[in-house]
Formats: structure tokens, sequence, C-alpha cells
């Protein structure tokens, strides 16, 4: 087992798909033209070994859920979700909102990337291995937190 291996352990089923949204971003952040930087998307790939390099592979097909046009679809989505979301989170903490709750923040890097007033705490929800999983990635990588970070391990298919 190799170190990415044991640090994406534990990263099953739901917790999985945070990869895949973190590969989207990455599509976002190559682009020349991109709506928005994340710079950590492609680490939390790497981090995770085998199974980030599992969500690089676009498979061939015209169309379908597992086709292409459907990457491009979803990755289009996502890149105009993140950008406006960014903006009005930006925006309400520039007005004095203190803090924020990312639920089911999977691979979010938002602490990480955006330019936070002082003061401001982020509260990021997911599965304690998602959280765990990406703490440890950025902090193997040096990165750190631009803001105050609480995490907040849950399960929130519970009451």
């Amino acid at each position: 087992m190799t170190q990415a291996d044991e640090r994406a352990e534990g990263l099953t089923g739901l917790a999985e798909t945070s990869l895949g949204v973190a590969f989207l971003r990455d599509l976002e952040h190559q682009r020349a033209d991109r709506l928005f930087a994340d710079p950590f998307a492609r680490l939390f790939l790497d981090a995770a070994g085998d199974l980030g390099a599992s969500w690089t592979e676009v498979p061939s097909g015209p169309t379908g859920p597992s086709g292409p046009g459907f990457v491009d679809l979803m990755a289009d989505q996502v890149a105009m979700r993140t950008a406006a979301l960014d903006a009005a989170l930006l925006e309400a903490a520039a007005a004095g909102r203190t803090q924020v709750v990312l639920l089911a923040c999977g691979m979010d890097a938002r602490a990480y990337r955006l330019d936070w007033p002082v003061g401001t705490r982020v509260f990021q929800v997911d599965f304690a291995a998602v959280l765990d999983f990406r703490t440890r990635a950025l902090r193997a990588a040096g990165v750190h937190p631009r803001c105050e970070v609480v995490d907040v391990a849950t399960d929130l298919r519970e009451d």
C-alpha cells in the first residue's frame, strides 16, 4: 500500500464522489479562461493515488452518463456553481458575516484558496474520513488556511 493509498483509505461510497468534484474543479482550474482558481483540486486527486487517478480517466463515447458529453456538462455546472458561491460567500464576508458553514464540503478548499477578511471562521461539515483525508493532504503539501477552520465530522444522512 502506498502513502497515497493509506491517505485515501476510508474514502468510500459518498466520500469518493468528493474526488469526482475535485476532478471537475481541476478541469476548470486548467482553463485559460477559468471562472475560478482551485490549485488544490489536483493535489487531492494526486494524494488519493489510484482512487484519484480513476476519476481522471474520462471514458470514451459521445453521450450518456459516462460519456465525455456528461463530463463536460457536469464540469460546466460545477464551475458555474463554484464561481457563484465563491462570490456570494466573499460578498457576505465583506459585509460583516464572520461565519460560513459548508455542508457536505468534500474536497472544497475555500478556506484555503479564497481571501477571507480577518476574523472569518469556516465550518466544514462532512464525513470524518473526508475531513481527515483533506486535512492531511493539505498539510503534507504545506498549505495553510486563510481563515479559522472548524471541521465538524458527521454523517448528514443521520438525524
